[in-house]
């Protein structure tokens, strides 16, 4: 490999890195609004994350976030992809509302009796 086509492989990575960037803030402006709809759902406040992760999960959620994998989410260019990340907001959000967490009676229960595997399989 010669210098012309190291530069040229540092360019398409740089080139990917930039679109991959771009796409995770175009999937963090669409979903902002999400926080103000999901807060008035669960009568408090609850805010949104958009990352980059190599986790294989399109999105997941903590007591007060719901986080968006940008690498799991298409380009939000046509109808099917954003009702496609509306659906996985709503998901999401009964997650938040209804989802024992840790700490709680049955969770304690469930990592006690190392049930885990099915509970998560179950609830979600």
């Amino acid at each position: 490999m010669n210098i012309e086509d190291v530069f040229n492989e540092i360019q398409k990575s740089q080139e990917q890195i930039q679109r991959e960037e771009e796409l995770r803030q175009k999937i963090e402006r669409f979903t902002q609004f999400f926080s103000r709809v999901n807060s008035a759902f669960a009568f408090r406040k609850v805010t949104i994350k958009v990352e980059k992760s190599s986790m294989p999960a399109p999105a997941w959620s903590t007591a007060n976030e719901v986080t968006f994998n940008s690498n799991q989410i298409g380009e939000l260019s046509d109808s099917k992809s954003i009702a496609s990340i509306k659906g996985l907001d709503l998901h999401e959000l009964s997650h938040i509302l209804y989802t024992p967490r840790s700490g709680s009676e049955l969770v304690d229960w469930v990592v006690e009796k190392n049930y885990w595997v099915a509970f998560n399989a179950l609830e979600d």
